[in-house]
């Protein structure tokens, strides 16, 4: 990418290791912008998409009590373009 567009990305994991992993593979990276690494429930989640609105979302699908589909669908439902 050029200029100074960067791409918004929402990190959702419950592992404070694979979080910081991620943070520091992407955190030199001048068009990524991570945002939201700290959300790992699913109120949290939402409410990062709704506030930040990022363009990628990484989810963990092993958070626990998390139903990684009712969130896209009612992330989808609230940002559809």
């Amino acid at each position: 990418m050029g200029g100074n567009i960067a791409i918004h990305l929402a990190v959702a994991v419950s592992s404070n290791l694979v979080r910081d992993g991620i943070y520091k593979l992407l955190e030199n990276e001048k068009d990524i912008e991570i945002i939201g690494t700290e959300t790992s429930t699913q109120l949290e989640i939402i409410q990062i998409v709704e506030q930040k609105e990022p363009e990628v979302l990484f989810i963990d699908t092993s958070i626990s009590k998390l139903d990684v589909v009712e969130i896209l669908q009612l992330i989808s439902e609230k940002h559809a373009r």
